[in-house]
């Protein structure tokens, strides 16, 4: 008897390589420690209580008394500026308390201090993207025997 050759299927491993693509980029960001000691006595007296750490970004949870806000570190490349230094962009984070500026200003001074160890590599990146396949230019009056007035 002649053993049957399973068929592969492309359109299913296909599909399942998309999913699993479609799960890992979905991942949530993990509870850890932040990828940085932070200073005694927190940013500007707001400590720290807890971070989720992405590779495009860091969340930090931030307590005052009873005051709680959520900040984040996330990859900047442009030039520095007034929320931003080299690496780093410093935000509220989405769907949280937006903490005090005073706190978002320390957090960003923070930042360029460690930036301005020779020896320091950013903590988070910003995703590769893959690039926008080539639009073919649109089709010009003179290829379809147009003449110009």
């Amino acid at each position: 008897m002649t053993p049957i050759k399973p068929r592969r299927h492309p359109m299913r491993v296909s599909m399942l390589l998309a999913g699993l693509l479609g799960v890992a980029l979905s991942w949530p960001a993990q509870a850890a420690p932040p990828p940085f000691e932070v200073p005694a006595g927190g940013f500007a007296g707001w400590t720290v209580t807890d971070a989720q750490v992405h590779d495009e970004f860091v969340r930090l949870s931030l307590q005052s008394g009873q005051a709680s806000a959520r900040a984040e570190v996330a990859a900047h490349d442009g030039p520095p500026g007034e929320w931003a230094t080299e690496h780093y962009r410093v935000q509220p984070a989405p769907g949280a308390s937006t903490p005090p500026e005073p706190v978002l200003r320390a957090l960003r001074a923070f930042l360029e201090t460690l930036e301005d160890d020779p020896a320091h590599e950013p903590f988070v990146r910003r995703a590769a993207r893959a690039p926008a396949p080539a639009r073919a230019p649109p089709p010009s009056s003179a290829a379809h025997g147009e003449q110009g007035a």
